[in-house]
């Protein structure tokens, strides 16, 4: 059995995953083991080329085994079983072929069971049907352009109200990245003034919290007053929890940036779709950064009150990266601007 090492999964059987699923792409060979902090999978291949074992290293876990995937072929018929590191099964997936087309795959695991059926117009999936526990769940329709790539992918909900949304859509023109990710930054630093000064409150401010997850590019935003910050100095012994935290503002907005904005809404959502395809990175982050700072920069004069030291910043979620962040924009930044 000849044995490589890939940065992840890299054969994936069902059709068109990566795009339904906003899967990162498939994991890439590599020349030899990578560093134990890092996660990587080796697989190993038989004599005809096929992969039949994956095993899963964890960088976290300084490089130890998690699990092992083993692929058995039979005539019309592919079987994959996967267990932890103590040799539990985690699943076992089935994969039906007919005239050289994967017809049905299935799955039996710790959880339940589930299954997609695919259909098929000229040798291309159009069509899928999923099930979970015995129950339709899901209608996927796929579209092709006129060179036969996927370019439209539509799931439909059956559980509860159904109701259909757009998965994938194939980019009109090919477009990096980076510059998908400076189109929405431009947009939100013209928008962001005019959505906030739109809420109403009166200030003046000392912050402006933008709250992102890291796989969507359009942030939540909170504004922290400054009586806000002289009743938490003054009540509080440990103050700096509240002063940052945007949840315990009273003007908080979760509410989603682009309501009403067609041209916002599809430049973020083509940005999300091909940042998921991409696979895991901190270009939101960085992209945020750069909003902040383009904010910091602005005369809010004429839109909302500012203290002398506002500031506006970006944080996630979870909290984590607050410190960082605020350190950067305080480097960054110019001159305080009133308003």
């Amino acid at each position: 059995m000849r044995w490589e090492w890939y940065t992840d999964e890299a054969f994936e059987l069902r059709p068109l995953w990566q795009e339904r699923a906003r899967s990162p792409r498939p994991g890439r060979p590599l020349a030899q083991r990578p560093p134990s902090t890092r996660d990587a999978v080796r697989y190993g291949f038989d004599d005809q080329n096929r992969p039949v074992v994956m095993a899963r290293y964890s960088g976290f876990l300084n490089g130890r085994r998690t699990g092992t995937t083993t692929r058995t072929y039979r005539d019309d018929v592919i079987e994959e079983v996967a267990v932890d590191a103590d040799g539990a099964q985690i699943y076992a997936d089935r994969y039906e072929y007919a005239e050289g087309l994967l017809r049905r795959w299935s799955k039996a695991a710790r959880g339940g069971y589930g299954d997609e059926t695919y259909h098929y117009t000229d040798g291309r999936v159009t069509g899928i049907d999923v099930t979970h526990g015995g129950r339709p769940t899901q209608r996927i329709a796929v579209g092709y352009d006129s060179a036969g790539r996927p370019a439209r992918i539509e799931t439909t909900h059956l559980q509860g109200r159904a109701y259909t949304e757009l998965t994938y859509q194939r980019p009109v023109r090919r477009v990096s990245l980076a510059e998908r990710c400076r189109t929405v930054a431009a947009l939100l630093v013209d928008r962001l003034p005019r959505v906030v000064a739109a809420g109403g409150a009166e200030g003046p401010f000392y912050c402006l919290a933008l709250v992102y997850y890291p796989d969507q590019c359009l942030p939540m935003w909170g504004l922290g007053s400054q009586a806000e910050r002289e009743l938490w100095l003054r009540e509080q012994d440990d103050p700096d929890d509240l002063l940052w935290s945007p949840a315990d503002f009273e003007l908080f907005d979760s509410d989603p940036l682009d309501a009403g904005d067609p041209e916002l809404h599809e430049a973020a959502r083509l940005l999300d779709q091909e940042l998921s395809l991409a696979g895991p990175g901190d270009r939101v982050h960085r992209l945020l950064l750069d909003v902040a700072h383009a904010l910091n920069e602005h005369d809010w004069t004429g839109t909302i009150a500012v203290t002398d030291d506002f500031i506006v910043y970006p944080l996630q979620v979870h909290g984590d990266d607050l410190e960082r962040n605020l350190s950067a924009l305080r480097r960054r930044r110019g001159p305080a601007r009133t308003g």
